[in-house]
């Protein structure tokens, strides 16, 4: 069922104390070509908020879990209405998504605009959190309230580019091409921003995942965990008797840091950045892709 599973009936927007339950929307494509990136990236979500018994601190926290795809790739009346649906809900404190940046860039204005940070598992657009030459107004496009809402867990694409540059130079000038979970890459090394699974840091990750969902996971449900728990821990520092939660929120993600997570350590810049860096690393023979190691591109 793609409908939305709760909505709560607290006031976390202005006012008073926070009671919740608070609602993580969560908008990710899971119909249409891109779906089964979308509902790894799901499942990583629930994963994550299941393993916390539903709760961020004394809060209690439901997800609401709507399909921005609509059968294609992304589509942009679900994307639009999925993210005034969460600006207009009192009791929003985070939003998950989009899963790819051209949706992403779409969304943030209204999210931001409503004061509700919003964690992306994937968006490795660069000019959604810096400048970018050719990108007209970046990042202040994507920011009307003036301030930054919008973070990323996947390392920004001109690390990637970084990575398979630097690869494609320990290779002699062989040809390395950006792997986007799109069908089999075009050349025989290849670079991707998602870790494959058996190569995360916590080796836990694959096991919890088939254990709650009866299969193994891709490589964006553990982008789709961090994002919930990074948000879930957020809401969990935040102060409930604030008249300002959303913005607590905002700021324990934006600048803030995950000191244990399925990726090692990391956090979030000023800016929206993650401080991952790791891009995995493919060999592609025939139609099967076996991941090598995952190295940090050189500084």
């Amino acid at each position: 069922m793609l409908a939305a599973l709760a909505l709560g009936a607290c006031a976390a927007s202005e006012g008073g104390d926070v009671d919740g339950p608070v609602t993580v929307y969560v908008s990710l494509p899971l119909t249409g070509p891109r779906a089964p990136h979308g509902m790894d990236a799901a499942d990583g979500a629930r994963l994550a908020l299941d393993q916390a018994g539903g709760k961020a601190g004394t809060l209690e926290v439901e997800a609401s879990f709507l399909d921005d795809a609509q059968g294609v790739a992304w589509d942009p009346v679900a994307v639009g209405a999925n993210a005034r649906s969460a600006a207009q809900d009192s009791s929003a404190v985070a939003y998950i998504g989009e899963l790819d940046s051209e949706p992403t860039s779409a969304s943030v204005p209204i999210t931001n605009d409503a004061g509700i940070v919003q964690i992306s598992p994937t968006a490795g657009a660069v000019d959604l959190t810096r400048p970018v030459e050719g990108v007209a107004d970046s990042p202040d496009r994507y920011q009307p309230s003036g301030t930054p809402t919008f973070a990323r867990i996947v390392p920004a694409d001109d690390v990637v580019a970084a990575a398979s540059e630097a690869w494609r130079s320990e290779l002699g000038g062989a040809e390395v091409v950006i792997d986007f979970g799109e069908g089999r890459p075009g050349a025989e090394h290849a670079v991707a921003a998602e870790l494959a699974p058996e190569r995360l840091p916590d080796r836990r990750f694959v096991e919890l995942f088939h254990d709650r969902f009866d299969r193994d996971p891709g490589p964006f449900a553990a982008y789709g965990y961090e994002a919930m728990a990074f948000a879930l821990q957020a809401i969990g520092a935040a102060n409930t008797n604030s008249d300002q939660f959303r913005t607590e929120v905002r700021d324990g993600v934006i600048g803030g840091e995950r000191r244990e997570s399925e990726l090692g350590p990391y956090s979030i810049t000023d800016e929206g950045d993650s401080t991952v860096c790791m891009v995995q690393r493919y060999l592609v023979r025939r139609a099967l892709r076996r991941p090598l190691d995952a190295p940090c591109p050189p500084s």
